[in-house]
This record gives C-alpha cells, sequence and structure tokens, in this order.
C-alpha cells in the first residue's frame, strides 16, 4: 500500500494563505488589464480605478483636449464590430458612455446569436460611430450611433447624446443650461420651434407624426439632446416619431431662439466658445499654410529601376502612442511607408497625420469609422469617403489619391464612388496578422517568410506589438536588399494606375 504523508495543520493554512494571495494577484491583475472597469465612484472629483490607456507622451495629441478615442475592431465567421469608444479616464464621465455602447453591444450579439445560420450567410455588422462637437473649451457634446445590420436591405441606427464637462467630471445636465427646463412655457418654446423646422422640410412635413412628437416632448429632460454654441438638437431614434424610411431625426433649433431661457452662466459659455471657435480657426489655417511650406518631397523612383521594392502599409491610425514610435523606426532605416488612416483618427489627431505627411510618408484614405462599406447604402458610402478625404486634407494640406476599404470588403457601387472621387482602391498582398497575433517573434516571422519582390505588406499602427517588431522586419528585410517605398511609388514602378483594386 502507498503510504501519504500527512500535512500538518499549520501546512495547510500556509497553503490556504498562498492561493488566497494569488487569487487576489490575478483578480487585481485582471481587472488592471481590463478594457474598462465596470466600477464607478459616486463621489464627484474622485479619479476612477480603471484607464483606458496611459499615453507615454505628456504632450496633449489629442484634438479635443481631454478627451481621447479608443477603436475596438473585431470579428468571427458570423459578424464584425468597429466600435469608438470615447474616454476620459474619468469615470464619472466615461461609465454611462460605456455602459450604453455595452447595451448596443449585448443586443447585437443577442441577435445575431438569436438568428439561425442556415437561413441567413449573410455577416452581421456592428458599427458604432462618434461626432465631436465643441461647446467650449472642456466641454463636448458627444453623439453615438450604433448602426445594427443584421440581413435585409437596410440597418437600423440607435443615437445617444452625451455632454460633458472635463473640468468639472460630470455630465452637463439640461436644467444647467436652460432656467426651468421642464417648464411649460419652456415646452411651449420648443415645439413651436421644431413646428417650424417639421413644417419646413418636405420629407418630416409629410413623414413626422407630430402628435408622437408633442407625447416625447412632455418630458424635456429624458428626451435626447446635443448642444453646440450655435444650436440645441433634439433627436429620436429610428421609427421613434415617423417610418424608418427617414432613419433618425435631428431637429436643429437655433441656439439664439432659445436665448431667454438660458442661464446667464451659459449665455457667458456660449458667447466664450464662438471667440474659441474663431481663434482655433485661424490657428489650424496658420498650421496648414506652415505644413504646406514645410512639407518634404517625396522621393521619386524611376519606372526604369529595376531594384528589389517592398511597400509597408499601416492601418486605422494615426494613434497617439503607437505611431510615433513607428514613424521613429521608419526614420532610422530611411524607409518611407503609406498610412491609411481612419478619418475620425485624423479628426482627434490632425497633427499626428500632419506629421507623417510631413516626415515624407503617403497618408491614404480607410474610410471615416472602418465600416463594412458593403452594407451601406450610396449616400452613407459617400460620407465615409468623402468626409475622410476632407479630414486628411485639412490636417495635411493634401487630398489622398488612394483608398483601402476595412476588411478588404468591396463591390460595384464602392469601386464607382472611388473612382468619382479619384481614389486607387489598394489591397494587399501580405498579412501580418498583427491584428490577430499580437506577438513580436509571430509578426516577425509572419512578414519576412512571405515578402516578396512588390509586395504589400498589412501592418496596423494601433498595436504596440506591431512597433515592437518593426525595427526587427526593417533590419532583416534591408539585409535582404529591400527598398521600402510607398504604395503609389510601387504602382508607378509597375506601371499600373486607374481605380484598381490593387
Amino acid at each position: 500500500m502507498r503510504n501519504f504523508k500527512r500535512v500538518k495543520p499549520l501546512s495547510w493554512l500556509a497553503l490556504c494563505s498562498v492561493l488566497l494571495i494569488s487569487s487576489a494577484i490575478l483578480f487585481l491583475f485582471v481587472n488592471h488589464t481590463s478594457f474598462a472597469s465596470k466600477q464607478s465612484s459616486n463621489v464627484k472629483g474622485v479619479k476612477p480605478v480603471y484607464t483606458f490607456k496611459n499615453f507615454s507622451s505628456d504632450e496633449e495629441l489629442s484634438n479635443y483636449p481631454g478627451l481621447h478615442l479608443h477603436t475596438s475592431i473585431e470579428g468571427t465567421d458570423t459578424y464584425s464590430m468597429a466600435i469608438n469608444y470615447p474616454f476620459t479616464n474619468i469615470s464619472t464621465i466615461d461609465q454611462p458612455i460605456i455602459d450604453w455602447i455595452d447595451q448596443q453591444k449585448d443586443a447585437f450579439l443577442e441577435t445575431v446569436e438569436g438568428t439561425s445560420s442556415e437561413k441567413n450567410r449573410f455577416i452581421s455588422h456592428l458599427n458604432i460611430q462618434i461626432e465631436t462637437n465643441i461647446i467650449t473649451k472642456n466641454k463636448y457634446n458627444i453623439i453615438l450611433s450604433a448602426y445594427h445590420y443584421v440581413g435585409g436591405a437596410n440597418g437600423i441606427t440607435y443615437k445617444q447624446s452625451f455632454a460633458i464637462d472635463i473640468d468639472n467630471e460630470e455630465h452637463i445636465e439640461l436644467n444647467d443650461i436652460f432656467i426651468d427646463p421642464n417648464s411649460e412655457s419652456f415646452k411651449e418654446k420648443l415645439l413651436h420651434a421644431i413646428d417650424n423646422i417639421i413644417e419646413n422640410n418636405n420629407e418630416y412635413k409629410d413623414t413626422i407624426d407630430q402628435n408622437l412628437v408633442q407625447d416625447r416632448m412632455q418630458d424635456v429632460e429624458n428626451n435626447m439632446w446635443g448642444l453646440t454654441k450655435d444650436s440645441f438638437t433634439i433627436y429620436f431614434d429610428e421609427y421613434e416619431v415617423g417610418p424608418g424610411a427617414i432613419g433618425a431625426v435631428e431637429l436643429k433649433i437655433p441656439i439664439n431662439h432659445l436665448e431667454s431661457y438660458i442661464t446667464n452662466e451659459w449665455l457667458e459659455t456660449f458667447e466664450l466658445a464662438e471667440e474659441i471657435a474663431e481663434r482655433k480657426k485661424v490657428e489650424e489655417e496658420a498650421k496648414q499654410q506652415e505644413s504646406s511650406e514645410s512639407e518634404k518631397d517625396q522621393t521619386n523612383v524611376s519606372d526604369n529601376d529595376d531594384g528589389k521594392y517592398i511597400a509597408l502599409t499601416f492601418d486605422d491610425g494615426p494613434h497617439p502612442d503607437v505611431t510615433p514610435r513607428i514613424l521613429d523606426t521608419l526614420n532610422e532605416y530611411n524607409a518611407k511607408a503609406t498610412f491609411f488612416i481612419l478619418g475620425l483618427q485624423a479628426e482627434y489627431y490632425p497633427a499626428l497625420a500632419a506629421e507623417v505627411a510631413n516626415q515624407g510618408h503617403e497618408v491614404a484614405n480607410h474610410t471615416y469609422n472602418h465600416t463594412d462599406l458593403t452594407s451601406l447604402n450610396h449616400d452613407q458610402l459617400i460620407n465615409e469617403i468623402v468626409t475622410t478625404n476632407n479630414k486628411i486634407e485639412q490636417a495635411t494640406g493634401n487630398k489622398p489619391t488612394l483608398f483601402r476599404p476595412p476588411f478588404g470588403s468591396y463591390n460595384e457601387q464602392v469601386i464607382n464612388v472611388a473612382e468619382q472621387n479619384g481614389l486607387s482602391i489598394i489591397l494587399w498582398s501580405v498579412d501580418s496578422l498583427d491584428w490577430k497575433n499580437r506577438d513580436l517573434s509571430t509578426i516577425y516571422s509572419t512578414v519576412t517568410a512571405n515578402a516578396s519582390v512588390g509586395s504589400t505588406v498589412l501592418l496596423h499602427d494601433i498595436h504596440p506589438t506591431t512597433a515592437d517588431a518593426l525595427p526587427e522586419v526593417l533590419e532583416t528585410l534591408s539585409a535582404q536588399g529591400y527598398q521600402f517605398v510607398t504604395v503609389s511609388e510601387l504602382l508607378n514602378i509597375q506601371g499600373k494606375s486607374g481605380v484598381g483594386p490593387f
């Protein structure tokens, strides 16, 4: 018979203590690395126990000081999700925003899970987009739009608006802005303004049910609303006050129509916002002029040069932490690359987009919100591409000529819109899989094993592991005789032109 050694009571106590401490450490680690903690503080001014991202730079890189952006893109065989999270790292501000996004994700995934894969062979999509408006310094109005597509001709959009005050670490309430917003006189003023908007809009006039609008406006404070220095907007979701054909409804009331109800504090705020907006406009024009004058000429490669050329491309940026690291590495190896940037990222970090161009790299269009373009109607598709072109031109002074559709997904409509906007569609021949394998050695081996003359390599400047792997990738390929050029230069070498796709 096998003999078992008896464990003394003290040893059992020690073992339990070790297990308890290990569990506690694991719990703290998981909570620390969690994307967003579900805890929030009820005490105004107390910093949260979680952060979305601690940037390594002390410089304020966001175009909206104090407000940052995290983009999450994921997918399976049955669905894809592209979600933009605005965040301040202040729990009292961030938690309600996270909660709403989580509700949209849960509802979408529940619908996908409940849909029979045998009956539906399409891929469902969730795309949460952001519109950011400056009210005044460190006060912003954020409108989130969650586009759910689970089959059929069109998806459905749900909106939610948040007005935030970063200095006071709180959400702005309606009674902060208006005197007694639940008073009958204020409701009547709003309804009168709304009636005028509907009557002067042919589409709304024939489709919006004004009785539904009147019912919804009885509880003004619980309506979805937005604010800029110029307007006060009431939002209604699709089907809330009319048929789905008109989509989500936005009724913009000029702020001066409500001035008799605005508190003294906010009257001053609106006046200050106008001054800031004008100053900002002048500063942006000066920056664009300076950027245009100092822009470096990109190296033109001769058509007859038969060297070993390869094009590195970076998608989804610019990222305030990762992109500068990648730029430093490219500069060290005298390598040029093409950055397919998101319009929303360019809006948040225009100085970074400009720096990419200033260092001689190519800046190209990757849509505004990283949505699957094949699921959009014609107007939505044009908005994704044209808005991004404008954001890039505002930031860099140059209009892009190249375009990469998210997920590499395109159809005839995408090709036509690209051609109408002078864009060549660019795909890739080598996928680094850095979005999937967040591992330095795997990224390195995948790229170096598959690279060949004329390759276009897909990378992403939003993952730190990509920046970690890049020096070794460039070192190895340089040793093999490769020269790193932009996509436009590579197309020129290969004698390719037109809309593509390439």
